[in-house]
């Protein structure tokens, strides 16, 4: 999965580069819309263990996993080019969509797991298709094997065979307090941690939701991803990620997702 994301980024730093594109990402007068964030308090901060930490998040949130369940995006995408070489820096912003369908089940070892795929949620790579088996237990929310594709490429399935704890990455870790750390593989490989509880403001609806931020082992400095997961799922992304170039310059990607439509089983509503 890490060679998988780290291939497909370099392949679309050449892409971006072979078209002239470039740009800078702030948010403010790029045309991209901005987080719309609000911080709530943690009411019972730092025992880990109350159902209710107040506007509706808990520390073992929902996590639909029923077949059907399905998630759209809007992703806001900014890619800036800063190269010496090539004379001014150079930008380019557009916008696409992206979806993540919860399609079949499947037994892995001693584990049931909910097969996730994703469409175009990585924006860098037109097309991109991801895999991700996962599922849900009192310690938190595990993948195994996560696999990322381009849809010129024939998806990958879970192998039984291989269905082990060593195979799993944690996204999140339960229960979920403020500062809580942990090392994960996926979505990239780093340190995730617990950062805040924002009220959030997309397309589909406000939702409460915890703040996860990863610190990626790979790349260059200055790269980061941002997650906010709530009882509906995931309702929010931010990435950023810092390609150096060999003339001393870099490439700068940008994108925020956002959740614009949401269709849950009745069990899975939140």
């Amino acid at each position: 999965m890490i060679r998988a994301r780290r291939a497909l980024g370099a392949a679309a730093c050449c892409v971006l580069l072979a078209l002239g594109v470039s740009g800078c990402f702030d948010h403010e007068g790029t045309g991209v819309a901005a987080p719309q964030v609000s911080g709530t308090g943690f009411p019972n901060a730092g025992d880990g263990v109350t159902p209710q930490l107040g506007g509706g998040a808990r520390s073992r949130p929902r996590v639909p996993l029923s077949v059907g369940d399905r998630w759209d995006y809007a992703l806001h995408v900014r890619v800036r080019t800063d190269d010496p070489a090539a004379g001014d820096p150079q930008s380019l912003t557009f916008e696409r969509q992206g979806r993540s369908e919860i399609t079949s089940t499947s037994d892995l070892g001693s584990h049931s797991y909910a097969l996730r795929t994703s469409v175009g949620m990585y924006p860098l790579i037109e097309g991109s298709f991801e895999t991700a088996p996962l599922r849900v237990d009192e310690a938190g929310v595990f993948y195994h094997l996560p696999t990322l594709n381009d849809l010129r490429t024939p998806p990958s399935h879970p192998d039984a065979s291989r269905a082990d704890a060593e195979d799993e990455a944690a996204a999140l870790r339960f229960p979920l307090v403020r500062g809580l750390r942990w090392q994960t593989t996926f979505p990239y490989a780093g340190v995730a941690t617990v950062a805040g509880l924002d009220r959030v403001r997309t397309p589909a609806g406000v939702f409460v939701a915890w703040r996860v931020e990863l610190e990626p082992r790979y790349g260059e400095p200055g790269s980061r991803h941002t997650y906010w997961y709530s009882d509906a799922g995931v309702v929010r992304e931010s990435h950023r990620v810092v390609q150096r170039l060999p003339s001393g310059g870099q490439v700068v990607s940008d994108w925020v997702s956002e959740l614009t439509a949401l269709q849950l089983a009745p069990g899975d509503q939140p």
